[in-house]
């Protein structure tokens, strides 16, 4: 939907201007830039607001909400498909203000080493704005039932076939959503502001699980191990194959003959009168053969 266009391009925006004032990517070295960046902090927060689905004031409320009632009303939605976008959507909250309370709030450890000017600024503004009325554009039923886009690219797409029976419980998805985001922005503060001391203890306590998150839950490895290793095993295997071969021959073929030619030509008269002698007698020879 257009509001989560919005809201995808603010949010990368204000987060690569973050990136590009560090060189050290990383938001543990970060902090305390709240001060520091203002218009980024509200830009990025509005983006992060939007990407966890703050209820009912950003677009991203309102297009994380058709996913979810779709993934359970849609003609092909079933509850598994629901439980997992409920899931990834809670999961989303936490490690969203997460990211804005380590990047922006805090002692500051990063210096800034240069402003930001109005050129960056005012793009992000302006996403900032259409992330949180571009929701408006497009609401459900069960609060205005605006329909502008959708109506708008309706004669291109087609129509959504929902379960029958099931548009009276579209306001329990959106409770859901609503409640599992303001839970998961809770945590986010309670652990890496509140208490600290608890996510470092259950750090502790789960470390080997811990591990296994921070390294992506092992997909790197299984990629590397699935995909690269052999690809890299072959491609040795592959390096002294029979084409080659080939292909050096034909190479060693054509610089002989390179080499060869080139040595007739020495610059002396009397070699390239003799070349066109031998040519002649090699012409009417063949001439006379052939007749």
């Amino acid at each position: 939907m257009i509001h989560a266009f919005f809201k995808a391009l603010l949010f990368l925006g204000a987060g690569a201007v973050i990136l590009v004032l560090h060189h050290e990517h990383d938001m543990f070295k970060m902090g305390g830039l709240r001060k520091r960046l203002p218009v980024i902090y509200w830009t990025f927060l509005i983006g992060a607001g939007s990407l966890a689905a703050l209820p009912f004031i950003t677009a991203g409320f309102y297009s994380k909400d058709q996913i979810l009632w779709l993934a359970w009303a849609g003609e092909k939605g079933n509850a598994w498909f629901f439980f997992a976008a409920l899931i990834g959507a809670f999961v989303t909250a936490i490690y969203t203000f997460r990211m804005v309370i380590l990047t922006f709030f805090g002692e500051e450890k990063t210096h800034v080493g240069h402003p930001v000017g109005n050129l960056i600024h005012i793009p992000l503004i302006v996403l900032g704005v259409l992330s949180l009325v571009g929701g408006f554009i497009e609401l459900p039923h069960t609060i205005a039932h605006v329909e502008l886009f959708s109506s708008f690219v309706a004669p291109s797409l087609p129509s959504i076939a929902l379960k029958p029976g099931v548009q009276s419980i579209e306001w329990i998805v959106q409770l859901s959503a609503a409640v599992l985001c303001l839970v998961g922005v809770y945590l986010a503060w309670f652990f890496y502001v509140k208490r600290p001391d608890t996510r470092a203890e259950l750090k502790s306590s789960m470390i080997v699980l811990n591990r296994f998150w921070f390294n992506g839950w092992g997909f790197d490895t299984l990629y590397d191990t699935l995909f690269v290793k052999p690809f890299v095993f072959l491609s040795r295997l592959n390096k002294n194959d029979v084409i080659d071969r080939v292909y050096e021959a034909l190479v060693s073929v054509t610089t002989f003959f390179h080499r060869t030619f080139a040595e007739t030509q020495n610059g002396i008269m009397r070699w390239y009168i003799m070349g066109i002698v031998i040519g002649a007698i090699f012409v009417l020879s063949l001439g006379l053969f052939l007749t």
